[in-house]
């Protein structure tokens, strides 16, 4: 039987009111060569893309499901992560969330200044990696400034540390970023991982 492969990639975006909202630079590039990958070893592939990237290639049109918010890909996550066999965690998830004012369209700058409270944002791995199969393979990838992303995933026996490169040198190499890693991801897949599962 094909793998069943889950991908999340792209950035979230956070509304801080009805038209504007908090994102990052992320363009999915690096989930989309993946999720590429997968499809050229017939894998069964879903991949849940953040809006705000770049296009996905018509290849992967029919299994990408739009994401926009933190809270969004939690939801799509619950319903799709119980049946894959390998999830790869590539989305830019965000680090904190504004609290909205309620009933508010839009901010205006004549009631400025103003001052935004941002929460913590949950930890979408650490929860699917405390839920996950003893056959599941969960794969981790972030943008960090320090080594925590490591220390984050280690806490599951299934979940794997493909690295937290640093953000600076991140942005100023994306493309060598990209290229890395999924040479990284293929080499494992094709030496850890059968093209096919078990019956």
């Amino acid at each position: 039987m094909p793998i069943e492969l889950l991908l999340t990639a792209g950035p979230t975006r956070e509304p801080i009111d009805h038209v504007r909202f908090l994102s990052n630079r992320s363009s999915g590039q690096l989930g989309l060569a993946v999720a590429s990958e997968a499809v050229s070893r017939h894998w069964n592939t879903t991949l849940l893309l953040g809006t705000g990237g770049i296009d996905p290639p018509a290849a992967l049109t029919r299994c990408c499901h739009p994401f926009d918010t933190t809270d969004d890909l939690q939801s799509l996550l619950g319903i799709h992560a119980p049946k894959c066999d390998i999830l790869i965690m590539a989305a830019a998830v965000a680090d904190f969330i504004p609290r909205q004012n309620s009933g508010q369209a839009k901010l205006s700058r004549h009631h400025g200044p103003i001052n935004l409270t941002l929460d913590p944002a949950p930890d979408l791995i650490a929860q699917i990696a405390t839920q996950s199969r003893s056959n599941q393979t969960i794969v981790g990838f972030a943008l960090e400034s320090s080594d925590t992303f490591q220390d984050r995933c280690l806490c599951s026996r299934s979940c794997i540390c493909f690295g937290g490169n640093h953000s600076r040198a991140a942005h100023a190499n994306m493309r060598g970023l990209v290229l890395g890693v999924r040479q990284k991801m293929v080499q494992y897949f094709r030496t850890q991982i059968p093209l096919e599962k078990n019956t």
